[in-house]
């Protein structure tokens, strides 16, 4: 709205609707997979718009005739370019990122898979994606076909009986795959732990609470329950290597310490919240 020169009132401005059409795409780069946006197309409602695009602006400009209607949080939008390109979209606001609603959520099974994916750090691994999206075709859940959009927030659908043990043991089964992958190490807990607290940082009871506090929007219901937390996180480690600071988050085996809580945590009702 109102695009004019800097300086410029509002009023010799002008107004257009606008669509880039954006797929997210990734490629190798010096051994590194690096991610981006492609934009094949733009079109617009100005006809200014077409003339300075590929010149002024970034890409060639279509022109277009719009259709939009905004109305009480629903949206209408359609188009048709001068080379005959259509496009319909409907969309409803959603309280999905409300905060009120943080910590009430149970995501799909998909969705809560990918989140913890993403929460960690761990690479997209096409093999992996694939795995997610053909398992959670077993409990009713399939890529592109939701069971209900709308009704995603605070739906209790995703979980009963059957599905617990899967959402829980699947995200071990994550946790082993980049373990493997990654030639027995998984590096990418260690780097966590770090950044929620501080490379340095020795004291287990501030990491492993800053852990569940990462992975738990409204953390544990009880003391006891973060006691036990704790305990998990210890292991098998000497008490004298906390006490007498021997250990640290560059400690061989603290990644696999951090292994061992979150797969604590996704055991329990409150990780399936978002």
């Amino acid at each position: 709205k109102d695009i004019k020169p800097k300086g410029f009132p509002d009023f010799v401005g002008v107004n257009s609707e606008n669509g880039a059409h954006r797929i997210a795409v990734e490629w190798d780069e010096n051994g590194a997979i690096k991610s981006g946006v492609f934009i094949p197309r733009r079109d617009t409602s100005l006809k200014l718009n077409t003339l300075v695009g590929g010149r002024i602006f970034p890409g060639k400009h279509y022109f277009a005739k719009f259709n939009v209607v905004e109305n009480e949080g629903n949206y209408h939008i359609d188009f048709k370019s001068s080379d005959d390109t259509e496009i319909m979209i409907d969309a409803t606001e959603t309280n999905f990122f409300d905060d009120k609603s943080i910590g009430t959520i149970i995501p799909g099974h998909i969705e809560h898979f990918t989140t913890f994916m993403n929460e960690v750090g761990f690479r997209t691994e096409p093999e992996m994606v694939f795995a997610i999206g053909y398992s959670a075709g077993d409990y009713n859940q399939y890529i592109f076909n939701p069971t209900d959009v709308a009704g995603w927030p605070g739906n209790r659908t995703w979980i009963n009986s059957s599905s617990l043990p899967y959402r829980s043991e699947s995200i071990l089964n994550i946790m082993v795959y980049f373990y493997t992958k990654n030639g027995n190490q998984i590096e990418e807990l260690r780097t966590l732990a770090k950044g929620l607290t501080s490379p340095q940082e020795n004291n287990p009871k501030i990491v492993c609470d800053a852990i569940i506090e990462y992975f738990l929007p409204r953390g544990l219901q009880k003391q006891s329950d973060y006691d036990d937390a704790l305990s998990v996180f210890k292991g098998e480690v000497p008490a004298n290597y906390f006490d007498l600071g021997l250990w640290n988050l560059d400690w061989e085996y603290t990644p696999a310490q951090i292994l061992f809580l979150i797969n604590h945590l996704a055991h329990l009702p409150e990780f399936q919240l978002k």
